[in-house]
């Protein structure tokens, strides 16, 4: 099963005292192996990668995220999220049409 969600349902993940209720049904979800499609800005998304990676967000970044790219990440049913790939190139997407 996929998911289309909203951003903030995912942002429960990396705040300081996340619903436990919403991290429940994510690490569920996590655990079918659902796909989860999300739209985000650049800022929940360097949350995210804080998440994943310990950064404190004080220091320069460990990864460079890349406006208008693709970046992928998974949440393991405990909720620890991991780096899948980060800075994919929307137009080497399949499919895609050149513009």
């Amino acid at each position: 099963m996929s998911w289309l969600i909203d951003t903030n349902v995912v942002a429960e993940w990396v705040k300081p005292r996340p619903d436990e209720r919403v991290v429940r049904w994510l690490a569920a979800i996590a655990a079918e192996c659902a796909t989860i499609v999300c739209v985000t800005h650049k800022g929940v998304l360097r949350a995210v990668l804080a998440a994943a990676t310990g950064w404190d967000m004080t220091v320069k970044a460990p990864v460079r995220l890349k406006g208008g790219a693709l970046h992928r990440f998974e949440v393991d049913p405990e909720g620890r999220i991991e780096i899948l790939e980060c800075n994919i190139s929307l137009a080497a997407m399949p499919g895609r049409v050149a513009s």
